[in-house]
């Protein structure tokens, strides 16, 4: 295995309040597994990252790193994850002019810590509505996040991938 996931906290609005309680111990024993056997996270965050961060940081997921998959949050909500050795991935949300929030925080992230994804079939971007979402939408999201980080579609392609690579394939 090259990760451990998808993982974490998911508080959204047809989640029941009442399981956020074991949602919080298994992401605990999930972290601590990911530990044992030295593999990296892939975080499944959604109106959580307070809680998220706090149990990261409790259970020292900082020693395995990994990524929170198809970020929601904000430029500091994205600053804590970094802090935790953690990368932070962006979808097709990203490429929503409305969406100011994510695409701050897409701004601002450590290009070295920079990840993109299609999450298809979901989050498709916001000129391909309202198609489903595929994989070669994957260059909307790469295109986005170029113009928003002032730098070439092949630069920032060619960087994320480096960085999936660095995640993924060069652990011992």
């Amino acid at each position: 295995p090259r990760a451990l996931g998808e993982t974490g906290l998911d508080y959204g609005k047809r989640i029941d309040k009442r399981s956020h309680e074991r949602q919080r111990d298994a992401f605990r024993l999930q972290i601590r597994l990911a530990k044992k056997h030295s593999l990296p996270l892939i975080l499944h965050i959604v109106r959580a990252h307070h809680d998220a961060v706090r149990i990261l940081k409790e259970e020292g997921a900082h020693e395995v790193g990994g990524m929170v998959h198809s970020f929601s949050g904000n430029d500091i909500q994205s600053r804590n994850y970094t802090n935790l050795n953690l990368y932070i991935s962006f979808s097709g949300s990203v490429t929503n002019p409305r969406s100011t929030r994510i695409r701050k925080a897409a701004s601002t992230v450590p290009i070295e810590r920079l990840l993109v994804e299609s999450d298809a079939p979901d989050q498709t971007p916001f000129n391909r509505k309202p198609s489903p979402n595929e994989p070669a939408f994957l260059i909307d999201v790469i295109a986005a996040l170029a113009e928003l980080r002032g730098c070439t579609a092949n630069h920032l392609a060619s960087t994320t991938a480096a960085n999936a690579h660095t995640l993924f394939c060069t652990r011992s």
